[in-house]
């Protein structure tokens, strides 16, 4: 007697996400956007690759702002000339931009202002830290509903955007 095969169920017809979600999540947090490509999400992930561009450029610039200001609070500047030496050389008097107390004196740069630039600074960077949490995220949530259909859409007509929602009663 031929040997009889045990009925096999039928494959799955829905496929998994194509990353798990601690894999989306990981991949968005290293590198923002990431994640959202490889669940196919396109738009989202060029915004956060977008404003991963820009937060970078920003911290850059902040930075290059700061060593500015710490350069020029550092310098010293000319607050007077002594006499004429025997050789007729005329020799300036400085004075350190921070140790300049008199109101007269005119400092560029001053310890508030270097305290300015290292916060904005610090805040770009803060930026640049939350996308990459948000990224990641964003990929996490987005790993889980993966198969969830579309409930809200927006199309763009002739004079905006039209956002339609679908409710089921």
């Amino acid at each position: 007697a031929p040997a009889r095969r045990a009925a096999t169920p039928p494959p799955d017809t829905v496929a998994g996400p194509p990353l798990s979600p601690r894999r989306a999540f990981v991949y968005s947090a290293l590198l923002p956007g990431f994640g959202q490509a490889k669940l196919q999400r396109y738009n989202a992930g060029a915004l956060f690759v977008a404003v991963e561009m820009a937060s970078i450029a920003m911290a850059a610039k902040s930075r290059t702002d700061l060593r500015q200001a710490e350069r020029l609070y550092r310098d010293s500047i000319v607050v007077g000339y002594a006499p004429p030496d025997t050789a007729g050389v005329i020799v300036p008097r400085f004075q350190q931009c921070r140790t300049a107390a008199d109101g007269a004196t005119p400092c560029p740069v001053t310890q508030a202002r270097v305290r300015a630039r290292r916060v904005h600074y610090e805040d770009w960077l803060a930026a640049v830290l939350f996308n990459h949490l948000f990224a990641g995220a964003d990929a996490f949530v987005a790993a889980q509903l993966w198969d969830l259909p579309t409930q809200v859409s927006a199309s763009p007509d002739g004079r905006g955007v039209t956002v339609a929602a679908r409710i089921a009663f």
